[in-house]
């Protein structure tokens, strides 16, 4: 029994290549030649193991290509994982990603959207606009004070030349006005 498993053995390589006819005909050829006659309990036996070394290889060379796919797709996943992190590393995202900047209520509180009379602060694009209206003192800040003024400077300016109008306009109603 030992010599006719390893025959079958040798002979199992070569059963990939061929169809079950001519597979059935190799194993009868093979267990006659071990000396059974066909039809006997030994000859039956001779070629059941045949068939199920030829049925457990099958099994063990799917298992190693599963375990060779398993491997390539590990290997593929780790890759794509270094891939993605480099990446992220470079363009600054994922888990290089800056921390988010400060809430409102961590930022201080939110200017006013509408000024006293109503009229909007800020356009549709998030911009400042400005206060409305004749005396409105604003200071915008997405626009930066002239070099070497500070907002106050720039306040008092408008102040100083909102009290020049107003005091023009009165010496024309009354020339003996004093401002």
């Amino acid at each position: 029994m030992l010599r006719c498993a390893l025959c079958i053995m040798l002979v199992l390589p070569l059963a990939a290549c061929i169809s079950p006819e001519e597979q059935r005909a190799a194993d009868t050829q093979a267990c006659s030649g071990y000396g059974f006659a066909q039809g006997t309990d030994a000859f039956a036996n001779c070629m059941m193991t045949a068939s199920n070394q030829r049925n457990d290889a099958e099994a063990a060379d799917r298992r190693i290509q599963a375990d060779q796919d398993a491997a390539a797709r590990a290997a593929r996943e780790a890759k794509d994982a270094r891939d993605r992190d480099a990446w992220d590393r470079r363009t600054g995202q994922g888990i290089y990603a800056s921390p988010p900047g400060p809430t409102q209520a961590q930022s201080g509180p939110m200017p006013a959207l509408f000024d006293r009379n109503g009229n909007r602060n800020y356009d549709s694009s998030g911009t400042y606009i400005g206060g409305h209206g004749i005396g409105t003192l604003v200071d915008s800040p997405d626009k930066p004070s002239p070099i070497g003024m500070t907002p106050t400077d720039t306040v008092r300016q408008d102040m100083n030349s909102i009290d020049d109008s107003i005091c023009r306009s009165r010496k024309a109603m009354d020339p003996t006005a004093i401002c």
